[in-house]
């Protein structure tokens, strides 16, 4: 979606034709995807370009383990949400051993089960708390989504085998928690795992599921049969969607047509009026920060100050989640459809 907007009138002051302004856009107020959110002419603070949002859940350079089953260890880490990673593995079936490590020189988590065992590992990310056990609200209500720029949790799986059983879950408290759950192909070169908040399901046993931006544990489960390996590379991180902010200026005055100081000439004379129109758009996540810069050549003055400084209306999309079935709604186009539009002209 496009936000358009002729945003601003200027007089020729001399030169037969004019040379095309400049536009830069750099980084102020928030812009949602697809949305001119503010607008400043001959304004802007410099600020390095918005790639991405990142949100470290751990850089896996702490060393742990090995451990088997029955045992846990608990290690702390800078570069580890919450400050302590909590390890612990289980056997459910068979006489091997099921183990698992984390080594910091290569930033690998690690986990092995025997021939015809079963079991798994838990890795746990709820606070300095030096146990294994679960606390769902021991992170101090962590926002995975950096005020809404994060949309997903990453990380790469060096080697698998077929069939072992990857699944996070994200906890807001014990009594809302979402995950996801994947079953493992067989690998054997590194891939990314870029998992979506989108795509977590409530727990069964959850009131809503998780609040991604009041989040209180994170916990990683690994479990397989006879042979199973699996070996993921950190860091595992939250990621966000980049923004592909672009920007297009046009005049909207045909001078060959409808007016300048010649008729029928296609180039600016000194005393036309130009109308111009200035185009934002953003095609990918949401980018913050942003201010946009117009600057005019020093033939041209800007006419009417701010006051001729138009943008757009910005619509949200209308949502009524409290209607379902056979239930008549009307909506009334002043006081519902239009309520969470946003015009920016004062």
């Amino acid at each position: 979606m496009e936000s358009r907007a002729p945003i601003e009138r200027a007089e020729m002051l001399s030169m037969p034709k004019f040379p095309r302004p400049q536009i830069s856009a750099t980084h102020g107020p928030a812009f949602a995807a697809g949305v001119l959110m503010a607008c400043a002419l001959v304004l802007g603070i410099p600020a390095a370009p918005v790639l991405g949002f990142t949100f470290q859940v751990d850089d896996l350079l702490v060393d742990q383990g090995p451990i088997t089953q029955g045992t846990d260890s608990s290690v702390s880490g800078g570069g580890i949400i919450g400050g302590e990673r909590d390890l612990s593995v289980t056997r459910s079936s068979g006489t091997g051993d099921v183990e698992a490590e984390v080594v910091a020189a290569t930033a690998r988590l690690g986990f092995a089960v025997a021939m015809d065992t079963e079991g798994e590992a838990v890795v746990t990310w709820d606070g300095a708390d030096g146990s294994a056990a679960l606390d769902p609200s021991g992170l101090p209500g962590v926002d995975l989504t950096e005020g809404g720029n994060v949309d997903a949790l990453f990380f790469s799986v060096v080697s698998s085998t077929a069939g072992v059983t990857m699944r996070l879950e994200v906890f807001t408290d014990g009594a809302d928690a979402s995950t996801f759950e994947t079953t493992l192909p067989a690998i054997v070169d590194p891939r990314v795992y870029r998992l979506p908040f989108a795509g977590f399901v409530a727990a069964s046993t959850s009131v809503g599921g998780a609040d991604f931006s009041n989040v209180g544990a994170v916990r990683l489960t690994l479990s397989g049969g006879s042979g199973a390996t699996a070996v993921l590379q950190g860091p595992i991180e939250g990621s966000g969607t980049a923004p592909v902010v672009t920007v297009g200026k046009v005049d909207l005055d045909d001078f060959s047509t409808s007016g300048g100081s010649e008729l029928g000439s296609t180039e600016v004379q000194a005393g036309d009026t130009i109308t111009y129109q200035i185009t934002v758009d953003n095609t990918g996540g949401e980018a913050t920060m942003v201010d946009l810069q117009d600057l005019l050549d020093a033939n041209l003055a800007q006419v009417g100050g701010a006051a001729d400084v138009r943008i757009s209306p910005i619509a949200f999309e209308d949502r009524y989640d409290d209607h379902c079935g056979n239930t008549r709604l009307e909506i009334r186009g002043s006081s519902a459809l239009l309520a969470n539009d946003f015009d920016p002209n004062p």
